[in-house]
């Protein structure tokens, strides 16, 4: 479709829209009054925004998001996940993803940076791998296995996790938690 051409199919369902809104004023170039105040609502409406919260409507960069949709997705979550997790459209989050829209609001970039894999149904599958290695080396340390499955909430004292395998992410999250909570010191062998 030639840019004229949808130019015009926006202009025809602008001036199908009723008069008092701002689509038809952008769209339709209708200058009534109650499209008027319309529009200068909408403007005042922004320029609050503005002023409190330093107006999260802008644009910016979609590269962070896009380096966080694939990230969790190397980890088994799927972007439609992190679209439900953030509450973005499943759409927008797929053209981040593919590189398509390259600039998005301000608050949907950090709807999408706040979403984890701990913030994601536990269930979503990733590779044991990383856990392992983690876990092989507090071994190596000379932590037991039944030591690091209670500190992990397992009631048996063996860890049930199959190596070269998929894990959920829960588990992972738990293994990195506990990992993370060895070497800054706040755990320590009995």
């Amino acid at each position: 479709m030639r840019a004229a051409d949808r130019f015009q199919a926006i202009k025809a369902a602008a001036a199908a829209r009723p008069h008092g809104t701002r689509a038809r004023y952008v769209g339709a170039r209708c200058r009534c009054l109650l499209c008027r105040a319309a529009n200068s609502r909408y403007q005042c409406e922004r320029d609050r925004a503005k002023r409190e919260m330093g107006d999260r409507r802008d644009l910016v960069a979609a590269s962070a998001a896009r380096q966080h949709i694939l990230a969790l997705g190397r980890r088994g979550i799927g972007y439609k996940s992190v679209a439900d997790a953030a509450s973005v459209s499943r759409t927008i989050t797929g053209l981040i993803k593919s590189g398509a829209r390259r600039r998005i609001r301000r608050d949907t970039a950090a709807r999408i940076l706040a979403v984890t894999t701990e913030a994601i149904a536990g269930g979503a599958l990733v590779p044991a791998t990383g856990t392992w290695r983690r876990l092989d080396e507090l071994i190596s340390r000379g932590y037991s296995k039944a030591q690091l499955a209670r500190w992990m909430g397992y009631r048996s004292p063996s860890i049930q996790i199959k190596r070269g395998g998929k894990i959920t992410a829960a588990t992972e999250a738990r293994v990195r938690k506990l990992y993370e909570a060895v070497n800054a010191g706040r755990l320590r062998r009995a």
